[in-house]
């Protein structure tokens, strides 16, 4: 049941989106391409890149949140949600802060470390374990897991061997496949970390690692390559470390040359948190989400800083001055495009295998007027928050009337959760999922 309530209204929630923020069908009689479920899925993705302004672009590439990034609500184009980690499903943070959020209801599975998984040589354990944490993953209606660590234990004293695959690099190679396979036919983007040499946790984010090609492509490299041409990773994690004098996660040997040109990686390259140091080398070099800057990944940084990321507005003031490719940030926005493609197509044929025929597409609207709440469409953001949450929760196999959901939501705003108040001290505590729970009772 979890499933099917899932899998139905998050299709709901694209199109709710879609038409909430008037992204739907042109005139009557005719039905834009990124809508037209007949068309292939490129054509649509590229319809939908067309359709989106400057600012949509560059806003898609950066947090919006500790573990989110923003969409296109007026396309229908949802937000990310990540997750930590290899090993189970992070409990909610607060959204600008690294303290627990407090919830009831994000209790998680601690699974086996991976060091202890591929001790098993058992690549069939290997696939129940990225089916099992994949189906968390979606119950708790995360779009990318932050794993699995595949770097090879160069020394005992790396603080993070745990979380990865052993020390062998065909081993590493062999276990990583099937996890990524099962957590993704789940609808969740597999997140393959810490690309690459990132084998140490001493100074980790200055070293510059020197090792030569035979090492690398024969010890360090195999387990990401068979995660990416054989496992087909959705997402690979840039690591903190500098490698040929340039960080990780805009390394452009690392990422353009190798993983992009070489294995053609189609994915998207996401930057471990607080990664980032420069715009230029993230604009060119091969990045293509950013989180987490202004922190080291464990610690507080600057509060709702996500603006000032080198992926925000510095970016956006680059490609304004003509001094940063468009086709480049046409490629990063497609390549997210086409992962929130993958996510809704692995869902719909779940969906469509637990539910029959009828499920929602990534971008089909519901036909209707947009719910109005005190003069402001859904695109506002609490009522957009809490109408998502709403149809991810409701358990009604019919869509829920406008009228229903615009009262709905309009009483828990009048319960003492506002717009501006959303995450100040008096709501930020309240998660998606109890609003949703709220606005559910309000529906009953």
């Amino acid at each position: 049941m979890k499933n099917k309530i899932l899998l139905k209204s998050l299709a709901g929630l694209c199109a709710l989106a879609a038409v909430a923020c008037g992204g739907g069908p042109g005139p009557q009689g005719s039905v834009a391409v990124y809508l037209d479920e007949s068309q292939p899925i490129e054509k649509r993705v590229e319809d939908a890149l067309s359709r989106m302004t400057l600012e949509e672009k560059v806003a898609i590439l950066h947090a919006q949140s500790k573990f989110s990034s923003a969409g296109v609500p007026r396309l229908g184009i949802p937000e990310v949600w990540c997750t930590d980690g290899p090993h189970g499903i992070r409990p909610e943070v607060l959204w600008d802060e690294w303290d627990q959020a407090g919830w009831t209801n994000d209790s998680c599975t601690a699974f086996p470390a991976l060091t202890c998984l591929a001790a098993t040589w058992n690549p069939e354990m290997s696939a129940l374990y990225g089916k099992s944490i994949g189906e968390e993953a979606r119950y708790r209606e995360k779009d990318i897991l932050l794993g699995p660590g595949v770097n090879i234990y160069r020394t005992p004293l790396n603080g993070r061997n745990f979380e990865y695959m052993g020390e062998d690099p065909y081993l590493s190679s062999r276990m990583v496949v099937p996890y990524i396979e099962e957590v993704q036919k789940n609808g969740v983007a597999a997140c393959v970390k810490h690309f690459a040499l990132n084998n140490q946790e001493a100074h980790r984010h200055g070293i510059d690692v020197e090792v030569d090609d035979r090492a690398l492509n024969e010890i360090y490299l195999p387990a990401f390559k068979a995660a990416v041409q054989e496992g087909g990773a959705w997402a690979v994690m840039g690591a903190y470390n500098k490698y040929k004098g340039e960080h990780c996660c805009h390394n452009r040997y690392l990422l353009n040359d190798i993983l992009k040109r070489d294995w053609a990686f189609d994915g998207v390259v996401v930057s471990d948190w607080g990664g980032t140091h420069d715009t230029k080398q993230a604009a060119e070099n091969g990045l293509d989400m950013e989180f987490g800057s202004w922190t080291d990944g464990l610690s507080w940084g600057a509060s709702n800083a996500y603006d000032n990321y080198y992926l925000a507005a510095p970016y956006l003031d680059m490609l304004r001055k003509g001094e940063a490719s468009t086709a480049t940030l046409d490629d990063k926005a497609r390549r997210l495009s086409d992962e929130a493609s993958q996510i809704a197509g692995s869902i719909g044929m779940l969906a469509s295998a637990s539910m029959g025929e009828g499920t929602r597409g990534l971008y089909e609207p519901i036909h209707g007027s947009a719910p109005d709440i005190a003069g402001k469409n859904l695109a506002n953001p609490l009522a957009t928050i809490l109408s998502a949450a709403m149809m991810l929760r409701y358990s009604l196999n019919e869509p829920v009337a406008a009228d229903a959901i615009e009262k709905a939501v309009e009483s828990v705003l009048n319960d003492g959760c506002r717009t501006a108040d959303i995450f100040t001290d008096g709501c930020k505590r309240l998660g998606t999922v109890e609003m949703g729970d709220a606005v559910v009772s309000a529906l009953a």
